[in-house]
């Protein structure tokens, strides 16, 4: 038996409720099913819901070898602002203050961002002579560049060279990275300024235990084609573009679509409030992994629409979980994700101001029930083929194992 730690602050934890475990929950919980102890390293305040967990105590067991130790920090409403640096910071001094109160672990997982607690899990690793390795998870700096211009980008130079040097120092000691995405693999590596051995393993997702409903014969008002976006409601997201897709269909008067809008954020009320006159597009708010089972098993199209810097790197969460329900693709990522939509022929690339080419393909879809179904069993089996989580994070951690087993084999 070994004992871990992970240090990531931005994911559901499964302490949340409903909660809908992600790649670092996911990582724990193969852990702790093949014997190891975990200690995931995490925020009191929930920055996907921009609340306080009223959870009491500041360590939490979750089942058989996982406990969660949550560390306190202020509360900020906006992803991109100066209370969430604070936040970051307190959590990152927290950090320090109970890792050195406790017996060292075999290993750790950094996830970046956040750089504040990065840098404080690389700063003890050093000091404790304990390997770590990195989880490249968001090209922070890099994308801010992307969202400032003029005399904002002039301001916040500083502050991008300030992140790429806390890069640098938790990349110094890294014994490897791994990343969702080769673009972000590669931007990783470009930053550290050394080599560091690189591995690239998809954000994964179980399979299934709803089977997805059957097409109907015809696409209609009574059954609709039925598009899906899962999501914070954040600046990074283009659900803007969403409703302009469906208010192009809506102009033309066909209403064999129904748009599932799917979650929660600083940007709802502004998005509510431009859908209002579109009759297709339904806000759900914030739901559990209960509730989404059904909506992905009746949705045959799902929206991964970003916008920023962002677009040229991410490999979103919400990938495997659309692949994983059959869903076909509709994108503006860019990066490796427009390769994989057209070699595998599972869905529509598009940039942010082609909502009429979205608009005429969807079209083409509810015309073609036949074509829809093609694209449901081809992206169930790039989901089997590069994205189930049953098979990606076991051999994640076997890579890990071997490089830990190196270190002891050295010693």
């Amino acid at each position: 038996m070994s004992t871990w730690w992970v240090l990531q602050l931005g994911e559901i934890l499964p302490i949340d409720r409903d909660p809908r475990l992600m790649r670092t929950g996911m990582i724990c919980r193969f852990l702790a099913d093949r014997g190891d102890e975990v200690t995931w390293f995490a925020g009191r305040f929930n920055h996907l819901e921009k609340t306080q967990r009223d959870t009491h105590g500041s360590v939490v067991p979750v089942g058989q070898g996982i406990s969660i130790r949550l560390l306190n920090g202020i509360s900020y409403r906006r992803n991109i602002s100066l209370k969430r640096v604070v936040n970051q910071s307190i959590v990152a001094l927290q950090f320090l203050y109970h890792a050195f109160r406790s017996s060292a672990p075999r290993c750790v997982i950094i996830s970046w961002p956040s750089p504040e607690l990065a840098v404080a899990g690389a700063i003890y690793c050093r000091i404790k002579r304990v390997p770590y390795f990195v989880d490249y998870r968001d090209p922070w700096p890099t994308i801010f560049r992307a969202y400032a211009t003029g005399l904002r980008r002039v301001i916040m130079t500083p502050i991008i060279t300030w992140y790429e040097l806390l890069l640098r120092i938790v990349m110094s000691q890294a014994r490897a990275v791994f990343s969702p995405s080769s673009t972000m693999l590669a931007d990783a590596l470009t930053r550290s300024r050394r080599p560091v051995p690189a591995h690239l393993f998809h954000l994964a997702y179980p399979r299934p235990t709803e089977p997805a409903v059957p097409l109907p014969s015809t696409f209609s008002a009574a059954t609709p084609l039925t598009i899906l976006f899962v999501g914070s409601f954040g600046n990074s997201y283009d659900v803007p573009l969403l409703i302009e897709i469906a208010r192009l269909l809506q102009e033309r008067e066909d209403k064999r679509f129904r748009f599932n809008i799917v979650g929660d954020g600083e940007m709802r009320a502004e998005w509510e409030t431009a859908a209002k006159p579109i009759e297709s597009v339904t806000f759900t708010g914030w739901i559990s992994g209960a509730q989404l089972k059904p909506l992905l098993a009746r949705s045959h199209v799902g929206a991964v629409l970003y916008r920023g810097g962002t677009t040229a790197f991410t490999m979103p969460n919400k990938l495997g979980e659309y692949l994983s329900a059959g869903l076909a693709l509709l994108n503006s990522v860019g990066g490796e994700l427009p390769a994989l939509v057209d070699s595998e022929r599972i869905g529509l690339n598009i940039s942010s101001d082609q909502g009429e080419k979205a608009a005429v393909w969807l079209q083409s879809l509810a015309d073609n029930p036949a074509e829809v179904q093609g694209l449901r069993d081809r992206s169930l089996r790039i989901f089997a083929d590069r994205f189930q989580s049953e098979e990606v994070y076991p051999k994640m951690l076997a890579t890990l194992d071997s490089y830990l087993d190196r270190v002891s084999t050295t010693k």
